[in-house]
């Protein structure tokens, strides 16, 4: 929505020049962070053979036995409660890595992703 009022502006609000130049670059940076968060999110994907996470460029899967932790991690920030959805992995042969997921990385609330890859872990009988 502000990549469409910049560029609104920049085609007919502004009169000079280096005010179209202005409106044109923030046309540009604000369509480029709404593009990569469009594009990025979700960034986590479960099954029960294991997780993919997923970047900018491509996405990289985990089978569940080099997934160390799942924890649901709650912090207080500006008065609110914030939980965030941390990840301890471990491939054979590299240090082990944390991946921290919010609710914008995940598309939902990090309380209801660590219920759902709770149940995804757990070993069918």
């Amino acid at each position: 929505m502000a990549a469409m009022a910049a560029l609104y502006w920049c085609l007919v609000g502004a009169q000079q020049p280096m005010g179209r130049l202005l409106g044109g670059v923030a046309v540009l940076l604000l369509g480029t962070v709404a593009a990569f968060g469009s594009l990025a999110r979700p960034r986590l994907t479960a099954d029960r053979a294991g997780i993919a996470i997923r970047g900018f460029g491509r996405a990289q899967s985990y089978p569940w036995s080099e997934v160390n932790r799942v924890q649901l991690v709650h912090t207080r920030r500006f008065g609110r409660d914030m939980a965030t959805l941390e990840i301890d992995l471990r491939q054979p042969g590299t240090d082990e890595r944390l991946v921290v997921f919010g609710f914008l990385d995940l598309g939902a609330d990090p309380r209801d992703v660590s219920e759902t890859l709770a149940t995804l872990r757990a070993p069918t009988t």
